[in-house]
Parts: structure tokens; C-alpha cells; sequence
């Protein structure tokens, strides 16, 4: 496709011709944001808002399917993350968990905590994925997960 050829050219000059395209019919849309994800686009993470807004409900997946192949800096992910939008908030937690985004993994701590139940498994998820001990708290002395809270509560034992 043509869009993909354009990988090959120098990042600036690459983007140039991408974002434009990102206004046009959505599989063409979607095929931009695959090849700046792709190319690892800096500007691409100061479109997020943008990009989820313009995109209708359906096409949420897709959209964050797509934008997961791509290295977000967490700056650009914190407005999803603290949206009042709930798919906002969902779409942060996915796309901050990818290997070795130790940055990410305090935001990612404060979403596991939030009130709807899908963001806080994604974010659990997404600190999985990153791989680090910081990120999966172990007790070195059991070798098991360490808790903040007792498991089960103390009135169902």
C-alpha cells in the first residue's frame, strides 16, 4: 500500500505526507495511524485525544489495536488517562503496558484503582506486560504476590 511506502522516507518527511490523511475516509484513516504507529511517530502521541475523539464508538478496538504497536510516550498518554471518558481511560491503560515502559507503571497504579471494573483489569494486565518487579510487587520472603490489602478479608475467613 501506499501509505506503508511511505515508512521508507525520512520521519519528518514521511509525516508530512501521513497527516493529512488522517482526516480522510476511515480505512484510510486507520491505515495512517498504523503506518505512524509503525514508524514510531513522536507526533502522533499529541494527536490522542484528537484521534479518539474524531473516531466513532465502534472503531474504539481497532483504534487501540492499532496504536499498540506504537511506543506513546506516557506524557502523551496522561489526558486519556485522566479523561472523564471511561473508553479514554481504558485505551491509556492498554497502550501504557507494553515491555520494559517502567515510566508508566505509577499512572498505571492509579488506574488499577479506578471505579470501573474494565480499566482496572487492563491496567493490571498492562503492568503484567511490563515485566518488572516494580510493576508485580513479589514478597521475596514467600515468593508470592505481595498485597496491599489482606486476601480474603479478615470477616470471610
Amino acid at each position: 500500500m501506499a501509505i506503508e511506502r511511505l515508512g521508507v522516507l525520512e520521519m519528518k518527511a514521511a509525516e508530512n505526507h501521513i497527516f493529512p490523511l488522517l482526516t480522510d475516509r476511515s480505512e484510510v484513516r486507520f491505515a495512517a495511524l498504523r503506518a505512524l504507529a509503525t514508524m514510531g511517530s513522536r507526533r502522533l502521541g499529541k494527536m490522542l485525544p484528537e484521534i479518539f475523539a474524531n473516531n466513532s464508538r465502534w472503531a474504539y478496538r481497532f483504534l487501540v489495536n492499532t496504536l499498540a504497536e506504537a511506543k506513546i510516550p506516557v506524557a502523551s498518554l496522561r489526558p486519556l488517562a485522566a479523561s472523564a471518558d471511561h473508553d479514554y481511560r481504558k485505551a491509556a491503560a492498554i497502550l501504557l503496558g507494553r515491555e520494559g515502559n517502567d515510566e508508566a507503571i505509577p499512572l498505571l497504579k492509579q488506574l488499577a484503582g479506578d471505579t470501573v471494573k474494565d480499566i482496572r483489569r487492563e491496567s493490571v494486565l498492562s503492568l503484567g506486560r511490563i515485566g518488572s518487579a516494580e510493576a508485580v510487587p513479589i514478597n521475596p520472603a514467600t515468593g508470592t504476590l505481595r498485597c496491599e490489602r489482606e486476601w480474603p478479608p479478615p470477616s470471610e475467613k
